[in-house]
């Protein structure tokens, strides 16, 4: 997990700093709230699916994955209807997961070996 955040915090980086380049101040400012959102659900995430495999404190981690989901519908809500940040450019900061996914998966999958996968796709 440790690993997937930090793919999604160098990809928030990269995109942040392009839209600055180009003096996108309000946009830059927007995918930041939406990458935010994410990367800090993410985290949690991460810690609960933890807890949960090592059945620690069960009835805590669904009290907190509930008031997870409580807490990110009304932090979009907020995000979504402050005026002074682009709808879109939330959006896009939301989306911005689904391409650190996929460029995630793309490295851990270069990071094995040839035998690793032949060996993986022989016992399916």
């Amino acid at each position: 997990m440790t690993a997937l955040l930090s793919f999604h915090f160098g990809l928030t980086s990269v995109v942040y700093l392009a839209c600055l380049s180009q003096q996108l101040t309000q946009g830059a400012n927007s995918f930041l709230v939406g990458s935010a959102i994410v990367f800090f659900d993410l985290a949690i995430l991460g810690w609960c699916w933890t807890q949960i495999l090592q059945k620690k404190l069960i009835a805590l981690v669904l009290v907190v994955i509930v008031l997870k989901y409580a807490f990110l519908i009304a932090v979009i809500d907020w995000a979504l209807s402050d005026s002074r940040l682009s709808s879109a450019w939330i959006c896009g900061g939301l989306a911005s997961i689904v391409p650190t996914v996929l460029l995630f998966a793309w490295w851990q999958n270069r990071r094995q070996s040839p035998d690793q996968i032949q060996n993986g796709s022989e016992s399916e």
